[in-house]
């Protein structure tokens, strides 16, 4: 089946409140209040507290998910988390009770607090190879140049370092990317050392990250240094890898503080929904708020067939884009119209 037209993938609800609890057992929970609805079909008030309850499962196991998944590694391997997880969510729900049943309208809306066993989840996150420690990094790509040489030093020695950390590194091409680091070498004298066959030479190394695609800045740090070689080229080229080793510490550290702020915060995306009504825009955003990684959805702006939201995502504009085309919304027809590297379109309309 494609995951286009399954339903209930991705339900997501806003934490009341978290808890994890180590009961007699010794083994591990995490407990979570969230939200499951479900349309009332023909008074059959039994059958949709079913579904509804399924849905709140869904969305527990979804939210503690969260704490090791980026929305990145989430959508990547969304078939194999839905084959060997949603698949068998009971197998991980502990215990729980229903704190709250609200039928309205043909709609009904449970608040579950539901307590999830996290470590047979992580077993089975581990055995997909999907969990955050093993995929879960940003994609880097490092570009630069350095004065006096035409290959620089200073871009291997930073991918080195990175992998060696664990990031992602992207060698080069098209390849969309998290981070771009760019280095900028600077020759600041060579000269011969007295005769002795040998050449020294002082460099500076200017190195700036910065997200993508959007260009914000992260921070950049500078350092100087001296080499020497039996060439000008073996010179520089010991400067310049002396300068990335300076360099680099200082880098990773702002790297390391952004990216972690980044998944914690969430970036904000702006969501134009084309509908003709008012309701129909609260009540996508209320579904759209369930989403995987999505933290906070605001209406910004309505007027006679479209509504401006604002989306607290924990990934960019495309990741968003995709987890909706994904979702069943359930009450709604939802087509994403136009999308770019940070807002997009979507077209909603009630079933």
């Amino acid at each position: 089946m494609n995951p286009r037209q399954l339903s209930a993938l991705l339900p997501w609800a806003l934490a009341v409140a978290i808890a994890i609890a180590a009961p007699a057992s010794g083994q591990e929970v995490t407990a979570v209040t969230v939200q499951g609805e479900a349309v009332i079909q023909g008074a059959n008030l039994p059958e949709a507290r079913q579904r509804a309850l399924q849905e709140a499962f869904n969305a527990a196991l979804t939210q503690v998910m969260g704490a090791y998944l980026t929305a990145d590694s989430y959508t990547r391997n969304y078939e194999a988390i839905e084959r060997n997880v949603y698949s068998r969510t009971e197998g991980y729900i502990k215990t729980y009770e229903v704190v709250n049943e609200a039928p309205e309208e043909g709609l009904l809306e449970l608040t579950v607090r539901v307590e999830v066993s996290t470590e047979p989840l992580k077993d089975d996150l581990t055995a997909l190879g999907i969990l955050l420690d093993a995929m879960g990094n940003p994609l880097t790509l490092v570009q630069g140049e350095e004065e006096g040489l035409d290959t620089p030093v200073s871009i291997r020695s930073f991918q080195e370092s990175l992998a060696r950390y664990g990031f992602q590194v992207q060698p080069s091409g098209p390849r969309s990317h998290d981070l771009l680091i760019l280095l900028k070498g600077r020759l600041q004298s060579t000269n011969d050392l007295g005769g002795l066959g040998m050449y020294g030479a002082v460099v500076s190394l200017e190195a700036t990250a910065s997200w993508q695609p959007d260009g914000r800045s992260i921070g950049s740090v500078a350092e100087r240094a001296n080499g020497a070689g039996l060439t000008v080229d073996a010179a520089l080229k010991d400067a310049y890898g002396k300068a990335a080793d300076k360099a680099f510490p200082a880098l990773l550290e702002r790297l390391t503080d952004a990216w972690q702020a980044e998944r914690s915060t969430g970036r904000l995306v702006p969501v134009e929904v084309h509908t003709a009504e008012m309701a129909d825009v609260a009540g996508f955003k209320r579904e759209l708020s369930r989403c995987f990684g999505v933290d906070k959805v605001e209406l910004k702006g309505f007027e006679p067939g479209r509504g401006d939201l604002l989306v607290r995502f924990r990934g960019n504009a495309p990741q968003l884009a995709e987890l909706i085309d994904m979702r069943d919304f359930q009450r709604y027809s939802v087509r994403v119209t136009a999308v770019d590297s940070s807002e997009l379109t979507v077209s909603v309309a009630p079933r």
